[in-house]
């Protein structure tokens, strides 16, 4: 069976993105920022270096397209950077992408 690279759920609230196959990311920051990062959970361990890098890199993008949706884009106050705390509120739940 192949694996469907884009069969995330994301709740850019929690920030964290869960795919079919069972992997996991926890993301902190907003997705522009400088302030951003992801952290891998529970990666099926039967794929190959590419196919991990192909599910991880289509995971950050579909958070990134929820985020926006969700939460709009980024702004920096002048002078100031935000925690990343700041850019991970809670809120509603997951996104289907």
């Amino acid at each position: 069976m192949e694996l469907n690279y884009s069969n995330w759920e994301v709740d850019p609230y929690k920030g964290i993105a869960l795919h079919e196959s069972g992997a996991v990311i926890r993301f902190v920051g907003h997705p522009d920022s400088d302030n951003f990062e992801g952290n891998l959970h529970d990666f099926p361990q039967d794929l190959s270096a590419l196919e991990k890098a192909r599910l991880l890199r289509h995971g950050f993008e579909a958070y990134r397209q929820a985020y926006l949706k969700e939460r709009g884009p980024y702004r920096q106050v002048m002078g100031r950077r935000p925690s990343k705390r700041e850019d991970t509120d809670s809120s509603p739940g997951l996104l289907r992408t």
